[in-house]
């Protein structure tokens, strides 16, 4: 005996279903039910930060929702949230990548002198900016200063990583 298993949402359900709101990226009910008010935001932030809808028997991400809702069918990839924020789920925020370039995009805590991609080489008494690619280490040079290693790192990070470091980022770190 198969379980009665329902097919994902097609963008005609979602539409029919939901509004979305382009300014907030959110999917807002059509409809008024004994449980939700129409103009409500659909779903609930679940435990990983995301916003998540149950559709029959299945929890979805809003993010992934959002993309079938503009394009019709679900990404072939990951989506990236591009300004990392996991509840901006405006169509200019959402990118369909590879699970490489999304770890990429992903938050990191700083090594241990508050500097990315550098460290303190005692004996030059310069800082080594590198970067990982391919899993190969590429040597981006020696500075005087942790803030130019780092600015290094950055660019490189943007050319190798395809990735846009924020100004916030790049005064915080």
């Amino acid at each position: 005996m198969s379980k009665n298993v329902k097919p994902v949402p097609t963008q005609e359900h979602l539409i029919a279903k939901y509004r979305y709101d382009k300014r907030t990226g959110s999917l807002l009910h059509r409809f008024t039910t004994k449980k939700v008010r129409a103009g409500s935001i659909a779903g609930w932030i679940d435990r990983t930060g995301y916003r998540k809808i149950q559709i029959g028997n299945k929890k979805l991400s809003v993010h992934r929702l959002v993309w079938v809702y503009h394009f019709g069918s679900f990404p072939n990839g990951h989506l990236d949230h591009v300004n990392r924020n996991k509840l901006d789920n405006r169509i200019e925020n959402l990118r369909e990548v590879s699970a490489f370039e999304n770890m990429q995009n992903r938050f990191r805590k700083p090594n241990p002198s508050g500097f990315r991609g550098c460290v303190f080489i005692p004996r030059h008494k310069k800082w080594l900016a590198k970067i990982m690619v391919n899993r190969k280490s590429i040597h981006l040079g020696h500075f005087v200063r942790p803030e130019e290693a780092q600015a290094a790192y950055f660019l490189a990070k943007e050319k190798y990583h395809k990735c846009k470091i924020s100004t916030e980022e790049r005064k915080k770190n």
